[in-house]
């Protein structure tokens, strides 16, 4: 004899309806949400019960233009992320760290050039941002800025990029850290760097097991 979905279905929500009395309700639902899938698929019972899909969520603008974002995971990369923890254990109380500061929220074009350089200033930085920048927590007003290198910073589109950053970090006044990116960091050693014996030069500040 030929079981066919509709019947095996039908015996799994029948199985449900005696364990709704005899055991737990939670089971119940379970068994009901199975027979449902056997007897209709899943796509089916998504509609039934109402659970989103990716293309719920798929809207147009007012021009009738695809408008389609994922969240990312989060606001900094996994290296990003450890050295953020080190960073924050060794700035002063007066001190509040920011990430992934727009470096034109920072600093501008100085005013009295003409059009053409202020313009041309602006677009140099505007796509840029600084890794974490120190402020006063007060005010929040910049204290420094601080660049996380890894590899990619060995490359000349990023070494001319870095070069810019800091000389326009200079003809602002604002001082420029650049750490290496390390498996390990020394706690120690990025305080001294940073608050004591700075010298604003790339520096390793990993502990010596790395």
């Amino acid at each position: 004899m030929n079981i066919t979905n509709l019947q095996v279905g039908l015996g799994i929500i029948a199985l449900a309806t005696v364990g709704l009395v005899f055991t737990n309700p939670i089971l119940c639902l379970v068994l009901a949400l199975i027979g449902m899938v056997v007897m209709f698929g899943w796509e089916q019972v998504k509609k039934l019960i109402n659970i989103p899909t990716s293309s719920n969520y798929t809207l147009k603008d007012a021009d009738g233009n695809l408008v389609d974002y994922t969240l990312k995971s989060g606001l900094l990369t996994k290296a990003e992320r450890s050295f953020y923890g080190v960073l924050e254990s060794v700035v002063p109380d007066e001190l509040v760290v920011m990430s992934k500061v727009r470096i034109a929220d920072v600093l501008y074009a100085t005013k009295g050039l003409d059009r053409k350089d202020s313009a041309r200033l602006f677009a140099k930085i505007s796509s840029k941002h600084f890794d974490f920048v120190l402020c006063l927590r007060t005010d929040l007003s910049y204290v420094a800025a601080i660049e996380l290198d890894d590899s990619s910073h060995q490359k000349k589109s990023r070494k001319d990029r870095d070069d810019f950053v800091e000389l326009a970090c200079k003809s602002a006044g604002l001082p420029l850290y650049r750490c290496r990116a390390q498996y390990v960091y020394q706690p120690n050693e990025l305080r001294d760097y940073l608050f004591v014996n700075s010298t604003q030069q790339s520096k390793d500040v990993a502990s010596e097991e790395a």
